[in-house]
């Protein structure tokens, strides 16, 4: 999702350059949280903006989970410089040393620091399901949560989506969490972004009623709080009650009538106009696309298929999307080993990145995606004289 833009006054600007010699701050953006004021050096990725005008936004690095891009069950991240493409590893099991391990990682976002959530689903059994925090500059990794870390609470099982509330709770989308005492099938649980301690916000039979969970891939957080939920194996999207967990249906196939259907309803992301934004894997034909969900009528309809707008590159079963700070829909494609960038407005298909791209390693199996965007609020105050670059 897209947060608000933050506004920091500067000395009066003439140029990029001015604003480097002066020592402004920036606001920086990463996924839906701010990070931080950025040092003067990180404007030169904005250069050629005009003095007074509107803000400058650029999206500068995109950070991909890849469950096999390092090997046999030794997932990662993989960082990608979104200029050019350039593919690079930021964190898998041998580098850095230490911490726990990547098996299968899934979903990812930021937290409240910018630091990446890395939903660890452990297919393969030999590392533990649960949540890895990763620092995205040093790729060093740890360890959040698990079923044992801390004891208590429910466990994960397919930790899948991920997303981060107001007050930094981060939410979880469990695959097939509560399997015994009645309920099955996955289900919502949160976690304290500090203790990691686990909660139970929502599963089938608790509370009772509303429709049932059925395979949820991923979740999304809109502005006013409520909470989302990719139901896959279900072909549903349904809306969580972040403080009671009832569970109401938002949409799925004919209810309403009219719209693409869903097949295999996979990622989950809010557009800027409260829309939600589905990326499914077999959509239109068996390709995939991605798919708009009105929140309050459930009416589907096509942001982007292979053939609606033609041209572009094509999908080939989309996983993951955000909406960067700069109003972009970023996807992986783990068909086409690829990331792409797609028009929020009309839907047009652009490649990011892909294996053609410089760098290492190859893509595998894309999966989870962030990123890091630059926003600049040039504001004119009066002159200051003797600055570098301004008369004096």
């Amino acid at each position: 999702m897209i947060s608000s833009v933050s506004t920091t006054r500067h000395r009066r600007i003439r140029s990029i350059a001015a604003m480097v010699a002066v020592g402004a701050a920036v606001a920086v953006q990463f996924g839906s949280a701010q990070l931080a004021s950025a040092a003067p050096a990180a404007v030169t990725a904005a250069a050629g903006a005009s003095t007074g005008g509107p803000p400058v936004c650029v999206t500068t690095d995109v950070y991909v989970t890849d469950n096999s891009a390092f090997g046999a069950n030794n997932g990662g991240l993989i960082h990608v410089t979104k200029s050019n493409g350039a593919r690079n590893s930021l964190s898998e099991n041998n580098n850095p040393v230490g911490g726990p391990s990547f098996e299968t990682p899934w979903g990812m976002t930021s937290d409240a620091n910018g630091d990446l959530l890395v939903a660890e689903q452990a297919m393969v059994g030999a590392t533990p399901p649960g949540l890895i925090r990763v620092d995205k500059a040093t790729g060093v990794r740890t360890l959040l949560s698990n079923n044992t870390t801390p004891a208590g609470g429910p466990d994960f099982s397919t930790p899948s989506g991920i997303a981060v509330e107001a007050d930094g709770s981060i939410l979880v989308a469990d695959l097939s969490a509560f399997p015994k005492g009645g309920g099955g099938a996955g289900g919502v649980i949160r976690v304290d972004p500090v203790t990691g301690v686990r909660t139970t916000l929502s599963r089938n039979g608790s509370p009772a009623g509303g429709p049932a969970f059925d395979g949820p891939m991923d979740i999304a957080v809109a502005d006013s709080g409520d909470i989302y939920v990719a139901n896959t194996f279900g072909n549903t999207i349904m809306k969580v009650d972040p403080v009671t967990g009832a569970r109401t249906l938002v949409s799925r196939n004919n209810s309403p009538a009219g719209g693409p259907s869903f097949v295999w309803p996979w990622g989950m992301t809010m557009a800027p106009d409260g829309d939600i934004l589905i990326s499914d894997s077999s959509a239109f034909g068996g390709d995939g696309g991605i798919i708009r969900v009105d929140p309050a009528t459930g009416a589907r309809s096509t942001l982007s298929s292979n053939t609606s707008p033609a041209g572009g590159p094509s999908f080939d079963h989309p996983g993951d999307l955000i909406v960067d700070r700069c109003g972009h829909i970023l996807v992986t494609d783990s068909g086409a080993e690829a990331i792409y960038q797609v028009d929020l407005t009309t839907g047009t298909r652009t490649t990011v990145s892909d294996n053609t791209s410089s760098g290492s390693p190859a893509y595998a199996w894309p999966m989870g995606i962030a990123a890091t965007s630059l926003v600049v609020d040039i504001i004119d105050v009066p002159l200051e004289p003797g600055l570098p670059g301004l008369p004096g």
